[in-house]
């Protein structure tokens, strides 16, 4: 009884074996018989087309409740209301233990950055389909990267090759910076020789083919620590580059503010100008390093455009 329980186990490895090299040897005929690819043979700019819809993420549709709800919320007159009790109710829903969530809507969350897993393996084609692939990718999109204020541990910033640099069009840099924890970082004790920076600025040297790069400075306020002195030092400390790609500095707040601040742009001259929401130039930034107190009135300047001056008597009268 054993010797034959062993025969029968023995017999259906042998198959399965027998199987599985069979299979083998099949696909590996198969692959070498296949005709090649004739990708490569396409024109140039058929070819950059082809690399543009595999780069393109797959449209997904919001669910029909939450469609609604934002349709709702987008009338001037429910947002305005839904605002305000938003506003009155959220001292208290701070200060609870228990954090109450609204079921009946949620405010609509930014699309994530699509991943292309499914593409690794066909930049392994060949060489000048990855070359061909990386040109156009670099070309699209955005490269995000975030750093922390207290991290200047690693050599480099920006964790991507040098010919990936390169070849980078667009690039949206965050920095971070958390009070409250020990080792963070304080910009009113940083050096005036920021490692951080230096490290950044020389990563952007070897950005030879860049269009437009982003500074967002997002800061975590508490009742010990003005987020304004992370804005003004990490500012002063960015805005001395020499790249023209470099054009805006914008400044976050992680919470709520009641009202946006201004931001730095550069204008067609390559000097720094301050400019409101709407993209209106509300003064121009001095060129040397800028002192708190007027930071700080620039930050928050009204712009004229969107917030005229009322007129008085008299300029009504001149008018007429």
């Amino acid at each position: 009884m054993t010797n034959t329980l062993l025969l029968g186990v023995v017999t259906v490895g042998v198959v399965v074996a027998v199987h599985l090299l069979h299979k083998y040897w099949s696909e590996k005929r198969a692959s070498k018989n296949a005709p090649p690819s004739r990708l490569m043979s396409l024109p140039a700019e058929l070819r950059n087309e082809i690399y543009s819809y595999l780069l393109e993420p797959e449209p997904t549709q919001a669910p029909m409740m939450r469609q609604v709800a934002e349709t709702i919320m987008g009338t001037p007159l429910v947002n305005i209301c839904f605002t305000r009790i938003l506003a009155f109710c959220r001292p208290v829903l701070e200060l609870s233990p228990i954090r109450l969530r609204l079921p009946f809507y949620t405010p609509p969350r930014a699309h994530s950055t699509p991943t292309y897993e499914h593409l690794n393996r066909m930049t392994l084609a060949s060489k000048q389909f990855k070359s061909e692939f990386m040109d156009v990718y670099c070309r699209i999109f955005t490269f995000n990267f975030t750093l922390d204020a207290s991290d200047i541990t690693h050599e480099k910033p920006f964790k991507i090759g040098e010919e990936t640099l390169g070849r980078m069009r667009k690039c949206m840099l965050k920095i971070l910076a958390t009070p409250g924890i020990v080792g963070a970082f304080d910009p009113r004790e940083a050096p005036a020789d920021w490692l951080l920076r230096d490290k950044v600025f020389a990563a952007m040297s070897q950005m030879t083919s860049l269009q437009d790069m982003v500074l967002s400075i997002n800061a975590c306020g508490n009742q010990l620590w003005n987020p304004l002195w992370l804005w003004h030092f990490t500012s002063q400390a960015f805005k001395g580059s020499p790249i023209k790609a470099f054009r805006r500095i914008e400044f976050k707040l992680e919470g709520w503010t009641l009202r946006e601040p201004n931001h730095l742009a550069r204008n067609p001259m390559g000097e720094w100008e301050w400019h409101c929401s709407e993209n209106h130039c509300v003064r121009v930034d001095e060129e040397t390093s800028q002192p708190v107190r007027e930071f700080c009135a620039a930050l928050y300047h009204e712009c004229r455009i969107c917030d005229p001056l009322p007129m008085t008597d008299g300029d009504e009268t001149e008018d007429a």
